[in-house]
């Protein structure tokens, strides 16, 4: 099963939606959406879903057109921010709830013989989500984690053409979240392509074949995980995807660090506008550091551990904020380092502040 979006447009009179959205997902791929809250990813998902129509564009399952499919012909999964549970059941039922509706079960069964039809179903999920004590317990009583993980669990039991969460891991710890990445990524076995709404980077190059970012309804990049790494194509992008790491100094030499100037008289240069309408930028492991003399280096000013390992930030005089750097050592406050930047790990973005 495939997933083709094709200019999808759904704006809403009191602003905000989505603008000429396209991508395209083959069976088992998933695609990962970033952006800043009132971006449009929700609207995506619920223009897929269905569950808006859209202006112009069209919705793809397989080649065939379901832009004007009602939602519940369409066999997709959907979990919502809200994990929007049946308070009157327990945590058996609203598992048992995917299986009873996708087959119309709940219209001619008792609750107990569906039950059994899927019990080892519903407890192997339960299992997988660390949710198998809590069958029992009434959903009212769970907390926003276990909410979650229930909810989560509704989806992987439904056969769906076509699989979307939207920020799936909220509230949940790290080594939950982990285990629900695991499971998100077994589903591939299914052959039925994905799309993921997350603020998180980390789930989103753990999981996404393609990132779609957008700002303001509108694509900003679309393309492979490693693509928006290596080659962002503009500086809301390079910001978005490395956050604060980002080192961005205007390309005016002259108010550079003396140390970094330096940088400018090595052989792989590239040509630079110089000018105030342009930006360089540079994530910190376009810097290699070493130990230098007491009298010589660029003076590390602080120091940070991160997921990205441990950072450097290397006095930049007071001329620009200081640089980051990533570094194979913890090195002290105070040490001097010696710097050399790989002009190829650099971009450089114009009229853009």
């Amino acid at each position: 099963m495939s997933l083709e979006l094709a200019g999808l447009t759904c704006r809403y009179a009191a602003g905000g939606g989505i603008s000429n959205i396209s991508a395209r997902l083959a069976p088992g791929e998933i695609l990962v959406v970033l952006g800043a809250s009132g971006s449009g990813k929700t609207t995506l998902l619920r223009a897929i879903a269905g569950l808006v129509r859209p202006q112009s564009g069209r919705v793809l399952c397989d080649g065939l057109d379901v832009t004007e499919t009602p939602t519940q012909e369409r066999r997709i999964a959907l979990t919502f921010q809200n994990p929007a549970l049946i308070p009157s059941g327990d945590v058996r039922f609203n598992l048992l709830f995917a299986r009873l509706c996708e087959d119309r079960a709940w219209l001619k069964l008792f609750l107990r013989r569906a039950g059994e039809a899927h019990a080892n179903d519903v407890e192997g999920v339960a299992r997988a989500l660390a949710i198998e004590p809590l069958l029992s317990r009434s959903v009212v009583n769970l907390s926003g984690g276990e909410a979650q993980r229930v909810a989560l669990g509704r989806v992987l039991l439904q056969h769906a053409n076509v699989y979307l969460f939207d920020e799936p891991f909220t509230g949940l710890d790290p080594r939950l979240r982990t285990v629900l990445i695991e499971q998100l990524d077994q589903l591939r076995s299914r052959r039925r392509p994905m799309v993921l709404v997350s603020h998180d980077l980390d789930e989103a190059f753990a999981l996404a074949d393609q990132i779609l970012v957008l700002r303001d309804g509108v694509t900003e990049y679309y393309g492979n995980a490693a693509g928006v790494l290596d080659a962002p194509p503009n500086l809301f992008v390079a910001r978005f995807v490395y956050g604060h790491f980002l080192n961005v100094l205007p390309c005016v030499p002259d108010r550079w660090p003396p140390w970094l100037r330096a940088q400018l008289r090595g052989a792989d240069v590239p040509e630079l506008p110089r000018n105030d309408d342009a930006s360089l930028a540079f994530p910190p492991e376009a810097l290699c550091v070493s130990p230098a003399s007491a009298d010589d280096g660029v003076e590390v000013i602080k120091v940070a551990r991160s997921p990205r390992g441990v950072v450097v930030y290397l006095d930049a005089g007071g001329a620009v904020k200081p640089v980051l750097a990533s570094s194979p050592v913890l090195y002290p406050i105070g040490t001097r380092l010696t710097v050399s930047l790989n002009w190829t790990l650099t971009w450089v973005f114009r009229d853009e502040r």
